[in-house]
């Protein structure tokens, strides 16, 4: 097989997992393919998108048999371009669900998503809905959004416990600090504050992020704000227990979730608390240390909290064993490797 040539257009990404396939293409496939990263402009700076597009529009008019990857939503600007300037070999990947809104972003990716030569999901479910919603012919490709077993979380934060004691809350070595990310009203966070609150005094809650815990903080809670990346998963490594709440009463995408966050939490040796999105309900009846919650039901979160806890607080040398649960199960490379044989070398490559 010829040497490939792929321009990968990656998205505004904090956490990696938004550009992970064009990391697993760098690190597995630099021998066999030629990879040109070009990055997505932030925000809406009118010099930087039509450079974008003068990109997009060079490589379909003058690199015909290169493979035009695009990444995200943000992307499906660039991606219908491609499709408009009838370029053969372009592929769309998307790890998020835009289709229940009404504005023109979705009406925009459900045209790209129905006419491009490939489609990745991020989750099954989700890769059904899609096609259907969009009318696309062809099946979906699926990578679900995990971290590469190679991947090497940051040492755990060494003075959260003192961070969290000079809040004015105890915390012994035998507290267990429940991480919860940023408090939203999509994330469930008023129903996990209100619950904590009539928790024992041996576990804390911690939020990070840009929108902060509505003050006077309840008993136990505390937030430390936004945080890099690397700065949250060092947190998060030095945490006992991880939240995934999502309101999804009224959200398909919140419903049929596969949250980078969750792999995260599971390589650092957490137990975790969530809501039933498809992955959770099955790594549930796999893993002790799982638990499904309905969300919205305060005192069964309260329960919740209070059984794992317990246990983590007893049992801490579980989390090795759930590190483990997660190489083997959760791992990137697997589906990565599959969906870039069958979609770049068999499908593009025969286009």
């Amino acid at each position: 097989m010829s040497n490939i040539n792929i321009a990968y257009f990656s998205q505004p990404a904090v956490a990696p997992h938004q550009n992970m396939m064009l990391a697993y293409l760098k690190e597995n496939h630099s021998h066999e393919y030629t990879i040109r990263e070009v990055k997505i402009p932030r925000g809406k700076g009118v010099f930087d998108q039509a450079w974008t597009v003068m990109k997009v529009m060079h490589f379909c008019l003058f690199h015909r048999e290169d493979v035009l990857y695009f990444s995200g939503f943000v992307s499906a600007r660039y991606a219908y371009l491609a499709y408009a300037l009838g370029h053969r070999r372009w592929v769309y990947h998307s790890q998020d669900w835009i289709f229940d809104r009404k504005d023109f972003r979705a009406q925009l990716e459900r045209v790209v998503v129905r006419n491009a030569p490939a489609v990745i999901w991020n989750e099954h479910i989700r890769a059904r809905a899609a096609r259907k919603v969009s009318g696309r012919r062809s099946a979906i490709h699926v990578v679900p959004t995990y971290l590469p077993i190679a991947y090497t979380l940051p040492d755990p934060c060494p003075n959260l416990r003192e961070k969290i004691k000079n809040n004015g809350i105890q915390c012994s070595d035998q507290t267990a600090i429940v991480f919860a990310g940023g408090y939203s009203e999509a994330r469930m966070s008023k129903y996990l504050v209100a619950a904590f609150e009539k928790v024992d005094e041996n576990c804390v809650l911690v939020f990070t992020g840009s929108e902060r815990v509505p003050r006077p903080w309840p008993r136990n809670v505390m937030d430390l704000g936004e945080l890099s990346y690397k700065e949250m998963l060092s947190v998060v490594s030095a945490s006992d227990i991880g939240i995934l709440l999502y309101d999804y009463k009224k959200s398909f995408g919140n419903r049929i979730q596969q949250p980078g966050r969750l792999t995260e939490y599971l390589r650092a040796g957490l137990s975790v608390i969530s809501t039933p999105f498809p992955v959770a309900k099955r790594i549930e009846r796999e893993l002790d240390s799982y638990i499904c919650v309905n969300g919205y039901d305060v005192e069964e979160l309260r329960v919740a909290l209070k059984s794992l806890c317990s246990t983590v607080c007893v049992r801490r040398n579980n989390r090795s064993r759930i590190i483990t649960y997660a190489v083997d199960n959760l791992g990137y490379e697997r589906a990565a490797k599959k969906v870039i044989s069958e979609i770049i070398e068999n499908h593009l490559n025969d286009n």
